[in-house]
């Protein structure tokens, strides 16, 4: 495929369902027509939500994780087969990187890595300067998530 992906391309592939993809930055999620329809409620007038010329949702949504997860409810992950998984391959530590990781994202991480149902060892960037860790699984660095959509550019930054 050539171009960005949006919506129309999305509902080229699939229309008869919604379908949502993460973009490997993890900052986009793209959705088709029917995954839109499914969590309009959530869409606001906000720069995260991208607009085409006629002010009409591309399905591109930007930083929505926390949005299109009270949009749609989520069960949390089954952390004992991700675990299994990665030690099939031979990993035994992963770093969490959610710019938004709660306490009870956190909570749920050190559960399973202190109850052995993950990896032996695993780490979490902190969401924001200050946030606690946990014995089984320490909180390292911070991740800073900029709105690149927003973010002024510097001639001077050019290069």
């Amino acid at each position: 495929m050539a171009g960005l992906l949006d919506r129309t391309a999305l509902d080229g592939m699939v229309a008869d369902r919604p379908v949502r993809l993460q973009h490997r930055g993890g900052a986009l999620w793209i959705l088709n027509s029917a995954g839109l329809a499914a969590v309009a409620p959530a869409l606001d007038d906000s720069l995260d939500v991208e607009r085409d010329a006629a002010g009409q949702p591309t399905g591109r949504l930007w930083r929505y994780d926390v949005r299109l997860r009270a949009a749609i409810g989520a069960e949390p992950p089954d952390l004992a087969s991700v675990g299994e998984r990665l030690a099939s391959y031979g990993i035994t530590g992963v770093t969490d990187a959610t710019p938004d990781l709660d306490a009870a994202g956190l909570g749920l991480i050190a559960t399973a890595v202190h109850g052995a149902a993950c990896v032996r060892r695993c780490s979490c960037w902190a969401p924001r300067p200050g946030h606690h860790s946990l014995p089984a699984c320490p909180v390292g660095r911070t991740r800073f998530c900029c709105a690149t959509t927003t973010f002024p550019v510097s001639r001077s930054w050019r290069a």
